[in-house]
């Protein structure tokens, strides 16, 4: 959701991959769908939980291999997928040695020559804002207060200093500096990411009918 937070363009692959979780043996076979040079998403079912330590190993050449470790920063669960969208998790490589780095953002480059980049799959507009958010879990009884980072008729985006489980339920009320309009909507953490001030939240709402709302947002001065 957002203004988009990747620091370099995703590139479409299906390229085999291993996942090792740490402190486990087990050794996942995956595909991965996309990658860019600070990490890649893989496509599955069941994904690892958020912020898992994993091991991932990739040939990029003949007989030639990288290894990263990394951690799940991204899940897209499987019955909350948009149409056409793969459920599974992203992987955010740690970096530090410096000629493998280099071979992995010269593959990538590779790969981006001769493939198009990933498509977004938004079926709503999405403008990136700065809007008065007041959000409220299902549990609690006050409103606390955000900004919206992001917003499109089918969620928001926000950052808050503490992780918020996938799947829970929050009631929300929207402002819009210039026509004073207050949206009051329901939906569910659909995603949790990790980003340098804390955790970008991302909220589907339960009954998207904020196009209006969106395209006033968009024609705001930035």
């Amino acid at each position: 959701m957002g203004g988009d937070r990747r620091r370099s363009p995703r590139t479409e692959v299906d390229l085999r991959v291993e996942v090792q979780p740490a402190e486990r043996e087990l050794v996942l076979g995956l595909r991965a769908v996309d990658v860019n040079e600070h990490g890649l998403f893989v496509s599955t079912t069941e994904p690892l939980a958020l912020h898992t330590r994993v091991a991932v190993r990739i040939v990029v050449g003949q007989g030639e291999t990288l290894t990263f470790d990394g951690r799940v920063v991204r899940i897209l669960w499987p019955d909350r997928v948009a149409p056409g969208e793969p459920p599974g998790f992203g992987i955010q490589f740690e970096h530090g040695d410096a000629a493998r780095d280099d071979r992995w953002r010269r593959f990538c480059d590779e790969v981006a020559r001769h493939r198009t980049p990933a498509p977004e799959r938004r079926r709503f507009l999405r403008v990136a804002t700065r809007l008065e958010l007041h959000v409220r879990a299902a549990t609690d009884a006050a409103l606390q207060a955000f900004v919206a980072h992001n917003l499109s008729a089918s969620g928001a985006g926000f950052v808050t200093n503490a992780a918020m489980p996938l799947g829970l339920r929050l009631a929300l009320a929207l402002h819009h500096p210039t026509t004073d309009e207050i949206f009051r909507l329901e939906g569910e953490v659909v995603r949790c990411e990790a980003v340098e001030h804390g955790y970008l939240v991302g909220v589907r709402f339960d009954a998207p009918e904020l196009q209006a709302f969106v395209r006033l947002t968009a024609a705001l001065p930035g």
